[in-house]
Order: C-alpha cells, then structure tokens, then sequence
C-alpha cells in the first residue's frame, strides 16, 4: 500500500511539472494553453474508479477525468 502511495505521488508530482512545462512552453510561441477544453487523466494498471484529480499550473486549473 505503501509503494502504491509513493508511485501515485511520483507521477502526480510529474504529471503536475509536464502541465507546468505545457503552459510554459506554450506561451513562449504566443499559444495558450485552453483550461476548459484541455483534460488530464492519469492512468495506472491496478486504477481505481473515481479518482480524478485536478492539475494547477500556475494560473490555470485542468481537469481530472476518468
């Protein structure tokens, strides 16, 4: 239980620093990134149903789906 804990919290702290890098990124080309049409989805073998987390990145906040 424990390792299956620190593995979602691994990808969640990497999943967290991709949407980071995606907003960055995006407006370095004078994009932006858009919150409401974008979704996460975080996907493990063993998932769980109705875990959806929403991701923050900086301003924006992209939502978790199943």
């Amino acid at each position: 239980m424990l390792m299956m804990l620190i593995y979602w919290i691994e990808a969640y702290i990497l999943l967290h620093k991709n949407m980071g890098a995606l907003v960055t990124a995006s407006k370095e080309l004078d994009l932006e990134v858009n919150a409401e049409k974008t979704k996460n989805m975080v996907m493990f073998q063993d998932q769980q149903a109705g875990q959806n987390h929403n991701i923050k990145a900086g301003n924006k906040s992209f939502q978790g789906v199943e």
